[in-house]
């Protein structure tokens, strides 16, 4: 990509947002079969904050105490330490 494109487009926030457009079609992969059917990746913050929306208090409680590290670290391996600071569970609005 052109330097002054990327610029532009870093200016307007969108290489973020084209950099992550394939979260969701890469969350079953980066979820695993247990965590996706209940997951999904919302917006990440100016911090790296990734909002990962679950669809039931039950689960949201069963990914903070065994599966949000492991979740992370897929994130990471895949975007970068940098990029994926972070994870903030949260009850599914939609749901």
């Amino acid at each position: 990509m052109a330097p002054l494109v990327r610029a532009f487009m870093k200016s307007l926030r969108l290489e973020e947002t084209a950099e992550f457009r394939s979260l969701e079609q890469d969350w079953p992969a980066l979820a695993g079969p247990r965590l996706a059917p209940h997951t999904r990746p919302g917006p990440l913050d100016a911090t790296g904050a990734l909002t990962v929306f679950v669809d039931h208090s039950v689960w949201l409680a069963e990914i903070q105490r065994t599966g949000q590290a492991e979740l992370l670290v897929e994130l990471q391996a895949k975007y970068g330490k940098t990029k994926v600071r972070g994870l903030r569970l949260r009850l599914d609005p939609g749901k």
